[in-house]
């Protein structure tokens, strides 16, 4: 099953309290055990950031296949600084998917 959502999160924290609730609903419904690390839930995360007091998103990185709540929250918290910092110094970058690995 894919569950895909409109870009309604501002932060690493709301994802994962989204992600634990909707873990909740899937073992309630007898769905499933959505045991993470067994690769029974997985999460693509969608980032992109915008300046404060802007309603226009801007390019979008997608992370794929991430599987644990805390390695979601290291992943979109290195990926807003990576866009942030490159934003910052003038420079553009472009919509592309990246695999996430937790040790690097």
């Amino acid at each position: 099953m894919e569950i895909v959502t409109d870009p309604v999160f501002s932060n690493a924290i709301e994802v994962m309290e989204f992600l634990k609730e909707l873990q909740k609903l899937m073992r309630y419904a007898g769905v499933s055990d959505a045991d993470m690390e067994a690769g029974q839930m997985r999460c693509d995360v969608n980032i992109s950031v915008r300046p404060v007091g802007s309603t226009v998103l801007g390019t979008r990185v997608e992370l794929k296949n991430i599987n644990s709540f805390s390695s979601i929250g290291r992943a979109i918290e290195v990926e807003s600084q990576r866009q942030i910092k490159i934003i910052v110094s003038g420079q553009t970058f472009e919509q592309e998917t990246r695999g996430w690995d937790d040790e690097k």
